[in-house]
């Protein structure tokens, strides 16, 4: 069985899919599968952002001096570069669900 949806986009993209093949519209059926890639690639990203705040915030409490201010250099830009990522997905979503 599959997971249920880890958020509203994913949720949304699964009645809109629902919709599309209650209704037989094509579009909102690709529409509805949009939102959900959008929304698992969402969760993704928000998982992975987790995982790395935990991993750096460890290793700088294990830390001291210079070490530590370069683990949360680190972190910092681990999490500079998730947002990122996360941004081109969302921007990636769009430009599919506006095509």
């Amino acid at each position: 069985m599959a997971d249920g949806p880890h958020n509203a986009d994913e949720a949304k993209g699964r009645v809109k899919e629902a919709a599309g093949n209650l209704t037989g519209d094509k579009d909102l059926k690709n529409e509805g599968k949009v939102d959900q890639a959008g929304g698992k690639a969402k969760h993704g990203v928000e998982k992975l952002t987790d995982k790395v705040k935990d991993v750096a915030g460890d290793l700088k409490d294990d830390l001291s001096g210079p070490a530590r201010q370069a683990a949360g250099e680190v972190r910092s830009t681990a999490q500079d570069a998730v947002r990122t990522t996360k941004e081109q997905a969302q921007d990636a979503g769009r430009q599919v669900r506006d095509s």
